[in-house]
C-alpha cells in the first residue's frame, strides 16, 4: 500500500522568533511540513507532537495489522474473527490516513 504523504519519521522545531512549532520532516535538513502557532500552550505542544509521530503511528498500525493478519490465517477457520474491537479500528484509521 503506497501513500501520498511525504514518509517519516517527522521532527518538531521550534521558531522562538514567530512563538510557533514547525513539523520538518528531517530534522537538520528537512523543509517544512506546517507550521503550529502554540502560544506557550502544554495542548498545542502536546498536538504538535501528535502530528509530529502520525508517520510513526500509521506505520506501528499498520505491522500490528499485519502481525495479526498472519496469525489469524495460522488459527483455525472461525477461531478469531479478523474485523472486529480494536483491528476493524485500526483499519478504518489506517483507511482514513491513506486514502
Amino acid at each position: 500500500m503506497t501513500t501520498k504523504h511525504r514518509p517519516g519519521p517527522w521532527n518538531l522545531a521550534r521558531n522562538e522568533v514567530q512563538n510557533r512549532l514547525l513539523i520538518k520532516y528531517s530534522l537538520h535538513t528537512g523543509g517544512p511540513l506546517a507550521y503550529i502557532s502554540v502560544e506557550d500552550s502544554e495542548e498545542g505542544e502536546a498536538n504538535a507532537r501528535l502530528i509530529a509521530a502520525a508517520p510513526e503511528l500509521l506505520a506501528a498500525l499498520k505491522e500490528v495489522v499485519a502481525e495479526f493478519d498472519a496469525k489469524a490465517d495460522e488459527l483455525p477457520p472461525g477461531y478469531m474473527q479478523r474485523d472486529t474491537g480494536g483491528i476493524a479500528y485500526a483499519r478504518t484509521i489506517i483507511a482514513k490516513a491513506t486514502q
